[in-house]
């Protein structure tokens, strides 16, 4: 006896839970790849059940978030917000299939995909528009066609159409808003490190420079030992140099060493009698403004003793 191929294969028939995995032949060993399946992934035929003899919207929704993972997707308080947002889409979907009279079968499926394709939607990095309806439609034509191992037919042609349309209206449409109410925020810091190198370098040379001048300052309205400080630290620079200096060349450097010299103690010693007659200048003028003041107080002394000795022989 012979057996055709076809003998063992169960046409129509739909898998439950344990057998929504499939594995497609190929000659290629490494390419036996398992094809998944929805059906019955999210939501069981007793779930189904439940749904539909729940008549209240929020007892409906909040079955939804607990079997999809909604809830604990957004357990925080701060994502109430987000919960409740994908909660309405899967309401949407769910008045979608009773509109459509969607057996429990294709409800199930439905939900999956839809859950499978938001996920995918909002992973980071985000993808494109396109990228997440490629996806949607390679799933949702995996459940059209009765192909077994490659596909099913949960859905018939008119549903798959009816479906396609539904989601671009709710779903797709809101590509961006989806993905920035639900998807991660990323932060991406640049910095040019050559650039702050170099920034530094500047703050440091700056640094040194201001140091420079206050020590210039201090220099220039400072006394004579500190001008001596400096002299000798000059004088042991110079002793250095002149080591690789000739006799010539360190007799000449000598006499222009003693003329330099000269020059900077001469301007400091101007400059030192100029502070001198300024602040002698100033002595002079708080004396004589003391002395004022108190010639002043004794006149008005003398006045008023005068004043009183006139009134006294009036009475008098």
């Amino acid at each position: 006896t012979f057996r055709t191929k076809n003998q063992n294969r169960h046409v129509g028939s739909m898998p439950d839970k344990k057998s929504t995995e499939g594995t497609v032949p190929s000659k290629n060993p490494a390419k036996n790849t398992p094809v998944k399946f929805l059906i019955w992934e999210h939501l069981s035929r007793t779930d189904v059940s439940t749904l539909f003899h729940i008549s209240s919207r929020d007892d409906q929704g909040k079955l939804l978030a607990s079997k999809l993972g909604i809830n604990d997707k957004y357990a925080n308080s701060d994502d109430e917000l987000r919960r409740k947002a994908l909660v309405e889409l899967f309401m949407n979907v769910l008045r979608f299939c009773h509109k459509r009279s969607m057996n429990a079968e294709k409800l199930s499926t439905l939900m999956s995909i839809v859950l499978v394709t938001h996920e995918k939607m909002t992973e980071s990095p985000l993808p494109s528009m396109r990228e997440c309806f490629d996806g949607f439609k390679a799933m949702l034509l995996r459940h059209s066609v009765e192909r077994p191992p490659f596909s099913i037919a949960v859905f018939h042609p008119a549903d798959v159409k009816a479906i396609v349309h539904h989601m671009i209206e709710i779903m797709f449409r809101n590509h961006k808003l989806y993905q920035f109410v639900h998807g991660q925020t990323m932060e991406l810091e640049i910095s040019d490190e050559k650039k702050e190198e170099a920034t530094k370098g500047n703050t440091e040379e700056q640094g040194v420079d201001s140091k420079k001048d206050e020590e210039e300052e201090i220099i220039a309205v400072g006394g004579e030992d500190e001008l001596g400080e400096a002299s000798s630290e000059e004088v042991g620079e110079d002793d250095e140099f002149k080591k690789e200096l000739n006799e010539e060349e360190k007799e000449e450097f000598d006499a222009l060493s003693k003329e330099f010299t000269g020059l900077i103690q001469r301007h400091y010693e101007q400059k030192l009698q100029l502070l001198q007659n300024s602040f002698e200048d100033r002595v002079a003028k708080l004396v004589a403004n003391r002395q004022t003041a108190s010639g002043e107080t004794a006149s008005e002394e003398t006045a008023s003793e005068e004043t009183k000795e006139l009134d006294k022989s009036t009475t008098e």
